[in-house]
């Protein structure tokens, strides 16, 4: 009991002694190498990861909303766009869809763009895309009506909603 007693003393005495002052970590920005054509998006929940293919290295992360369909990248322009939806109390309340615009270099979002709260279905790519020269992202709705939501990415600006029959998957 004795030597139990003075090794807590010992030990409470080495404690002051012992404090060392650990510098604070340093919270930086990295940016992306351009895209390659073997990097894909693989999207969860609320994020879209960016993998190479052939090393299967991650280079980077998207920070998403929970009810994203579908990413879509440009080369071309250095960007990716997201059919993105948001309810104002997280799970419930005021529904706002947007296109969700974010920088490649170091995936930060540089605009939105509103469009008709229609964005329903599956978060599958096929869903999503952009046109042949790059000016237009299509996302396909579901509602369970079929159409599809055109926004000019060059302008930045809802474009229209074409009815289109049929099903989308």
């Amino acid at each position: 009991m004795r030597a139990t007693i003075l090794t807590a003393l010992s030990l409470l005495l080495l404690v002051p002694t012992a404090q060392a002052q650990i510098p604070p970590e340093t919270v930086g920005s990295e940016t992306m190498a351009p895209p390659e054509d073997n990097w894909f998006i693989s999207k969860s929940r609320t994020a879209g990861y960016i993998y190479d293919a052939e090393t299967g290295e991650m280079h980077g992360l998207l920070s998403l909303s929970n009810r994203t369909a579908a990413v879509e990248v440009s080369r071309e322009r250095g960007e990716f766009y997201a059919a993105e939806g948001y309810y104002s109390r997280g799970v419930r309340g005021e529904r706002s869809d947007i296109v969700a615009v974010y920088d490649f270099e170091n995936l930060s979002p540089i605009a939105e763009i509103e469009i008709p709260q229609k964005v329903e279905g599956q978060p599958l790519r096929r869903h999503a895309g952009l046109t042949g020269n790059g000016r237009y992202f299509l996302v396909f709705n579901m509602t369970p009506a079929q159409s599809v939501t055109v926004v000019d990415v060059e302008n930045r600006t809802f474009v229209g909603e074409v009815s289109t029959p049929g099903c989308a998957v």
